[in-house]
C-alpha cells in the first residue's frame, strides 16, 4: 500500500461526503445483510403504473416525467443538464447544487396521487392524463398547478427492467436512518461504528475520522506528496474546526425505479439524479454513474453490492481495498412511506 493511502482515503470521506461501503452479502460490519432479507416488503402502492415518459419534442420545456412505484414523481427540464460530480465521489456524494425548486427549476420531486386510472395529481406541479396505450402513440396532457390551460406532449414510455425479486425490492423510495464506517489496517480493525443519519451523526463521523487520522499519520509518508500533505495540514487545522463541521447537506431519501433512474435527495431541497444498471443480479452486484452517457467511465461510475438487514437495504461500496488496508461505508435505508 502506499504509505498516504490511509490518510488520503479519510480525507476524501472527509471533505466531499464521497463514501460507501464493501463487496461481500455481509456489510463488512458483521451485521448480516443479505440478499435473503427484505421477506415482509409488500409491494409498493403505484407499482402498476410507475414508469418514466420522455418527451419526444424538441420544442417542449419537459425532457420527462417520472412517475415512481412508491408515489414520488421525478420531473426534468429540458434546460437541465448533468451537474457532473467530481472523481471519486460515490453513490451518495453531492452533486453540485440542484434545487428542486426555482424560478427556473431543473428538477422538480414531490409526491403524487393518482385521481383516476390515467389522472394523477402532481403535488406543487399540476395534473396530468397520460393518453394512449404502449400500443399506440403515446402523449401526456398537462395542466399546470393553477392554470387551466392545459398542453399536450408526445412522449415515449422508456423500457424498464424485467420484474425480479431484487428488483421488485430495491425499486421503490426509501429514507436514509444510519451508516457505518469500517476500516482495516494490516489486518487489525481499527474502527467500526455506526452513525445516525443526521447533522449530528456526520459531524461526529468526520471528528472520528480526523482522530484516525491523527492516530495514524505515521502509516503514511507526507513527504511523498506536498500538495497533499498541505491539504491534511489545512483540514487538520483546529482553527477550520468551526467552517468544516457548522453544516452538513445529510443525504435523506433514495429513490431507485425500474426505468434506471437512481436519484439522491438531500437536506434544503437539494438532489442528485444519476442512472443503474444490474452488473451481476445473483450477486447483488448494480453499477451506477452520474453521467448518464458512460457506465464505464470510472470517475463517474461506480459498482455497489445491494443486501438487506432484515427489511433495510444495505448498500455497500468499497472505499479503499488495498493489500494491507480496507476501507468500508455501509448506508441502512428503511422503506418510506
Amino acid at each position: 500500500m502506499k504509505k498516504y493511502c490511509l490518510m488520503t482515503t479519510l480525507m476524501v470521506a472527509f471533505l466531499s461526503l464521497g463514501f460507501i461501503s464493501c463487496s461481500k452479502d455481509d456489510d463488512g460490519g458483521g451485521n448480516g445483510a443479505s440478499l435473503n432479507g427484505g421477506q415482509n416488503l409488500q409491494t409498493p402502492v403505484y407499482e402498476s403504473v410507475s414508469a418514466l415518459y420522455e418527451v419526444q419534442s424538441s420544442e417542449s420545456d419537459i425532457k420527462s416525467i417520472e412517475l415512481t412505484a412508491s408515489g414520488d414523481y421525478i420531473v426534468q427540464m429540458n434546460g437541465h443538464y448533468p451537474s457532473y460530480i467530481a472523481p471519486r465521489t460515490k453513490m451518495m456524494a453531492k452533486t453540485f447544487a440542484r434545487t428542486t425548486r426555482s424560478v427556473n427549476p431543473n428538477i422538480i420531486y414531490g409526491k403524487y396521487t393518482k385521481i383516476s386510472d390515467n389522472q394523477f395529481l402532481l403535488e406543487r406541479w399540476g395534473t396530468i392524463t397520460v393518453n394512449g396505450s404502449d400500443a399506440d402513440a403515446l402523449s401526456i396532457t398537462v395542466t399546470p398547478q393553477g392554470s387551466t390551460a392545459s398542453y399536450v406532449v408526445p412522449v415515449a414510455k422508456h423500457t424498464q427492467y424485467p420484474s425480479e425479486d431484487l428488483t421488485n425490492k430495491i425499486c421503490r423510495s426509501w429514507k436514509i436512518s444510519n451508516f457505518r464506517y469500517v476500516a482495516n489496517l494490516d489486518t487489525k480493525q481499527i474502527h467500526n461504528k455506526e452513525y445516525p443519519c443526521t447533522q449530528e451523526g456526520f459531524q461526529q463521523f468526520y471528528k472520528d475520522l480526523k482522530d484516525l487520522g491523527k492516530k495514524y499519520a505515521s502509516y503514511f509518508d507526507e513527504e511523498e506528496d506536498d500538495e497533499y500533505t498541505h491539504k491534511v495540514h489545512k483540514a487538520y487545522d483546529e482553527d477550520h474546526d468551526e467552517d468544516l463541521f457548522e453544516e452538513v447537506e445529510v443525504p435523506e431519501y433514495v429513490v431507485f425505479t425500474k426505468a434506471g433512474t437512481y436519484m439522491v435527495y438531500y437536506n434544503e431541497e437539494k438532489l442528485g439524479i444519476s442512472t443503474w444498471a444490474w452488473k451481476d443480479i445473483s450477486k447483488g452486484m448494480l453499477r451506477y454513474s452520474w453521467n448518464y452517457e458512460t457506465m464505464e467511465n470510472n470517475h463517474w461510475s461506480g459498482t455497489v453490492n445491494v443486501a438487506f438487514r432484515n427489511d433495510q437495504l444495505a448498500i455497500t461500496e468499497p472505499l479503499e481495498v488495498e493489500e494491507d488496508f480496507e476501507e468500508f461505508m455501509t448506508w441502512y435505508l428503511d422503506e418510506k412511506k
